[in-house]
């Protein structure tokens, strides 16, 4: 295929639906804005209000950015035809970030097994999971690498500095 057909190919695709492209374009600021939001409300009035004037400021320069960014996205989608739905919009995008989501996916996985397993059967998992979802696909290289890496973890966390990492249910 030459740079020619795949650039007609890029530019026949359809375009995602309005609303596909108002969520993917909105999620991160809204998910900003919700998250400023939460942080004041857990500190107003339970940390002095001397301590709060930089991170309420720098919340309130972020919220009008944030603003800017919404009235400028808004103003674009108006114009905006998309001629997928939203659902084929969805499903592409997905595809597109797959790997992406599979990372998210095992991050939030670890940070939930760190509790019931402990660190380090967590940090073996994530780590097996992050190679998978990265593409690796040797059995025996990923075993070594993540013992390695964990006995290595284990050496200068547990035995050098004297840490004491979460240890689970299982108690390792």
């Amino acid at each position: 295929m030459t740079s020619t057909e795949a650039e007609e190919g890029a530019t026949n695709r359809p375009t995602p639906s309005t609303s596909a492209v108002a969520l993917f374009r909105l999620a991160f600021p809204l998910a900003g804005l919700v998250l400023a939001v939460l942080y004041v409300e857990s500190t107003y009035g339970r940390i002095r209000l001397n301590n709060l004037y930089y991170p309420y400021f720098v919340i309130g320069v972020l919220g009008v950015l944030t603003a800017t960014v919404f009235a400028t996205e808004l103003r674009q989608l108006l114009e905006y035809d998309g001629e997928q739905s939203f659902v084929e919009s969805v499903r592409e995008a997905a595809f597109e970030w797959r790997r992406s989501i599979g990372f998210t996916v095992v991050a939030v996985a670890y940070l939930w097994l760190i509790e019931p397993l402990g660190f380090f059967p967590a940090t073996a998992l994530g780590m097996i999971g992050v190679m998978l979802v990265g593409g690796r696909r040797d059995p025996l290289w990923i075993a070594i690498s993540t013992l390695l890496i964990v006995v290595f973890v284990y050496v200068m966390f547990v035995q050098i500095m004297g840490l004491r990492p979460p240890r689970g249910v299982l108690g390792l």
